[in-house]
């Protein structure tokens, strides 16, 4: 009766039976793990209970794992690196961070001690003992996750791994082992991996000080987003990972040291997200429900049975107690879930839906709906209907002990609902012939989970598009790049490269505005793309630049090409009811002539545009010979390198105001190049290619120096302002940084909170752990660090979880909007929220009106700067301002000279 049913219902839907086994779950996990052989016992007992999902296990170092994962090669990770964990699922790429267990790292040396590091209790002690002796210590390949705790053990300790004996053997930890048992060197390993290579080492070395906080090596499991990596199986990987964090597979992982090596080893550590323990706590109720449901039917047969009258009667009411408490506790967790609960009784046909259920949907809770399962089947999604009923009858089938799924349902209104599917059956034994086993009823949950598939596209999109434009980012457009060169290559054709900057756009800035300024990038954006081939790809890089790659365009229709791109721009840009003239250089680069590699084709598509605007005719091409094009650009790095001799840098501020209070609380730092040529150029003109040079350092310390100076000499005059400075990537790379600005304070005077440190996500994400780092040593030091443009990528809540930052500063395109866009109002009104949450302060800039102050200090903003304030000024100017427009506070001026 169950076959025919379930038949029924599937043809039903024109899906026919599973007629394969489903493709292997790819698990890449760091290769100090896979040693110990626990993921291969994990595995096992997994595919046990769930036989329709296979498992193909591969390692590599920590690092490499994410980026298998990254290439599309994994649907779960499990390794050992949180910041660069953290940075793989800020940047989209896997969800669901899962800290599952750990194990602890321990020095190891020869057998006898001859430094006595197994009494010492400061590992830090220790580690300054091994660099002072200089002894032979061996470290394994950079890429490895066990380097990289090394390399933070030792910046703990104040130490540089560089004396005379330090090596790095470029190999696995393992290797890296054996090797130092061999030469009866020191080297770092976690003890898992140590104890599955013991027997090939012996007692040649051993675990000299281990068992401290700082050596504790946490590993997490990771799914890999399929919304991000196509051809990730999510499903199946939040499957195991409902596996890894379950009683039974936490109760293996901390019996297994014993069991595999005679010794204690890992400590099982899950941490559920809310959605992992709302389910867990559904189905462990679900459970309790269906024992209580027993003992009912139970003591309703003993009562059948016979016995005395009173004896019965008593039984009758205390199977009428608990059928009532039972009742009660079930309506009462019907009721309190968030989830909608289900059940099907699969041999009658019939369904009972929960009225969250119904209201997830779009229904009244006491809205009747037919209580049959077809009810749930006619509201699955058209386009997910086939994929889920394949799923649901492979599960019927006896492949799996839990049916999950994620899909859309279709709501009341006809709109589309995300809802995560789980349940699971109650089996009866088959009749013979017919398989094992059947399913008498299912039970379970659906959550709505349709704010997190949101979120997961749009980061999706952020990761790869300009938040202005809608245009790719550099990120997608080295992708394109990078397959259109592949396609040339295969089919022996041309692929050209045009870097676009607009001509006098920082004037346009300042006579205008900012928001004029974004409403015409916006207008050149859409006509770069307007009517132009799905195979070409028109992107924004930041600023005013724009990247043209125009497959099957070569070098000889480089006049046609300049002058196509040209003319889209000859109309004039409406701006005001004014007309405003855009004209635009153009640096062109080619392949193969001009380089084979995407990032090669974009620095000598810049070195073209350099040495465009230079010349009349408004674009270039790439020079291959040194003696023209190339010595342009060198001189003007030349001259980049000079500037701070030549006392061709100056300094405007922008004044910041504290909303709270209605007065000037400090000012932003912005560096100008008075350059002899070109007149005064913003940073967007010249900090990019002295990054891209190296020489970011230069005019970075010079605005360092310059800015505390400045601050020192306003508190002497009685003006405790505060100095917001900007910090490139290329700054961050920089571990002196630090000490370089411990030195300005010394020097200056100044109190550390006076001066603020502002960052943007790409700076961060250009090297996530060299970042975190620096960072951190700054707030050590009492430093105001501060989120620029927050909101406009994609990593700003990671950048939330893992900096020390103290302050946010709104991304001026959401400010800009909030009064006329109901979506921005909202995006600064919950950043707001969250920042007081996070206890941050938060700042907006960009403001345009007296409006927006008002309106942005009701919803809780601290402080803000823009136009309607004043714009940058020179210092002189600024001093004077301060004096006339009656926004500077006289009280802290007074408190600052008593």
């Amino acid at each position: 009766m169950l076959g025919a049913l379930l038949g029924a219902t599937i043809a039903a839907a024109g899906v026919a039976p599973a007629a394969e086994r489903p493709p292997a779950l790819r698990i890449v996990v760091a290769a100090s793990l896979v040693e110990t052989g626990l993921l291969d016992d994990l595995a096992r007992e997994f595919e046990a209970r769930h036989p329709g999902v296979p498992i193909e296990i591969r390692s590599h170092g920590a690092l490499a794992v994410l980026e298998e994962a990254r290439r599309g090669h994994a649907d779960l990770i499990v390794t050992h690196h949180p910041p660069s964990e953290k940075m793989f699922v800020a940047e989209g790429y896997g969800l669901l961070h899962t800290e599952i267990l750990y194990d602890q790292f321990a020095l190891f040396g020869p057998a006898k001690d001859q430094l006595g590091l197994a009494r010492q209790g400061d590992f830090a002690k220790v580690i300054r003992t091994l660099a002072e002796k200089e002894v032979s210590f061996l470290a394994p390949a950079p890429q490895s996750g066990t380097y990289k705790k090394l390399m933070e053990l030792f910046d703990l300790a104040g130490v540089t791994p560089g004396w005379i004996g330090f090596e790095n053997t470029g190999t696995s930890a393992a290797a890296t082992l054996q090797q130092a048992a061999q030469f009866g060197a020191y080297t770092l390993l976690d003890m898992g991996n140590y104890l599955a290579n013991r027997d090939t080492v012996g007692q040649q070395i051993v675990p000299l000080f281990r068992d401290h906080p700082a050596l504790r090596n946490t590993y997490s499991a990771i799914v890999v987003s399929a919304a991000r990596v196509p051809g990730a199986q999510q499903e199946q990987a939040e499957l195991f990972l409902d596996y890894l964090v379950s009683e039974e597979a936490q109760a293996l992982i901390g019996r297994y040291g014993d069991r595999k090596f005679g010794v204690p080893l890992f400590t099982p550590v899950a941490h559920l997200d809310e959605g992992l323990k709302a389910r867990r706590a559904a189905a462990d109720l679900g459970r309790k429900m269906r024992i209580i449901y027993a003992l009912v039917l139970f003591a309703a047969a003993l009562a059948a049975a016979g016995g005395a009258a009173t004896v019965q009667m008593r039984r009758a009411r205390r199977a009428e107690g608990a059928r009532r408490v039972s009742e009660e506790r079930f309506a009462l967790a019907v009721g309190g879930t968030h989830d909608g609960i289900w059940d099907w009784d699969i041999r009658a046909g019939t369904a009972y839906f929960s009225p969250r259920w119904k209201e997830l949907l779009g229904y009244r809770a006491d809205e009747p709906l037919e209580d049959s399962i077809e009810t749930w089947r006619s509201r699955i999604h058209p386009d997910d209907r086939e994929r889920v009923l394949a799923l649901l009858d492979d599960y019927l089938k006896g492949h799996g002990e839990q049916f999950a799924v994620e899909h859309r349902m279709l709501a009341k209104d006809g709109d589309a609902v995300w809802a995560q599917m789980r349940g699971k059956a109650l089996w009866a034994p088959a009749p013979e012939g017919a398989g094992t086993r059947v399913a008498l009823r299912m039970s379970g949950s659906m959550t709505d989970i349709t704010e997190r598939k949101l979120q997961e596209a749009a980061l999706a999109r952020m990761a790869l598009h300009d938040v202005l434009t809608g245009l790719p980012n550099r990120t997608l457009l080295y992708e394109r790049l990078n397959q259109a060169i592949m396609s040339a290559r295969r089919d022996n054709g041309p692929v050209a490269v045009a870097m676009l900057d607009l001509e006098n756009f920082t004037k346009i800035n300042e006579a205008f505005g900012h928001p004029s300024g974004d409403l015409i990038l916006q207008q050149v954006a859409a006509r770069l793309a307007h009517d132009r081939p799905e195979t070409h790809t028109v992107a924004r890089s930041g600023g005013d630049s724009f990247f043209l790659i125009l497959p099957d365009k070569g070098a000889l229709l480089l006049p046609r090409l300049a002058h196509d791109i040209a003319r889209a721009l000859e109309p004039p840009f409406e701006l005001g009811g004014q007309s405003v003239p855009i004209q635009a250089s153009l640096g062109f680069a080619f392949f193969p002539e001009h380089g084979e590699d995407p990032v090669i084709l974009v620095q000598h598509a810049e070195m073209a545009l350099y040495r465009a605007r230079q010349q009349s005719s408004g674009y270039a091409v790439y020079d291959l010979d040194p003696g023209q094009g190339s010595q342009r650009y060198s001189a003007f790095d030349a001259e980049l390198r000079q500037a701070v001799e030549r006392d061709e840098l100056l300094l405007h501020y922008q004044p910041i105001m504290n909303l709270r209070t209605g007065f000037v609380s400090g000012v932003e730092a912005l560096v100008r190049w008075r350059h002899p040529q070109h007149g005064l150029l913003g940073p967007e003109a010249f900090i990019p290619r002295a990054e891209h040079m190296g020489l970011v350092g230069i005019p970075a310390l010079w605005v360092l120096e310059q800015t505390a100076s400045r601050v020192a000499a306003w508190r002497r005059q009685g003006r405790p302002l505060t100095a917001a400075v900007n910090l490139s990537a290329g700054s961050l790379h920089d571990r002196r940084l630090p000490e370089r600005i411990a030195a300005l304070l010394d020097k200056t005077g100044i109190p550390p909170e006076s001066l603020e440190l502002e960052i943007t996500e790409s700076a961060v994400t250009s090297d996530p752990a060299r970042a975190a780092e620096i960072l951190g040593r700054l707030h050590a030091m009492k430093l105001t660090l501060v989120i620029d443009d927050f909101g406009a990528g994609y990593a700003s809540l990671s950048c939330l979880k893992q900096l020390p930052v103290d302050k946010i500063k709104l991304d001026r395109l959401f400010v800009a909007n909030m009064m006329r866009d109901d979506g921005d109002a909202e995006i600064v009104r919950a950043t707001v929220l969250l920042a007081r949450r996070l206890g941050l302060k938060v700042m907006a800039e960009g403001v345009e009106s007296e409006e927006m102050l008002k309106a942005l200090a009701l919803l809780g903003c601290d402080q803000a700067q823009g136009p309607c304030i004043c714009q940058p000024l020179a210092e002189g100017e600024l001093l004077r301002w301060l004096a006339n427009a009656g926004w500077e506070d006289t009280d802290a001026r007074q408190g600052a000279t008593s």
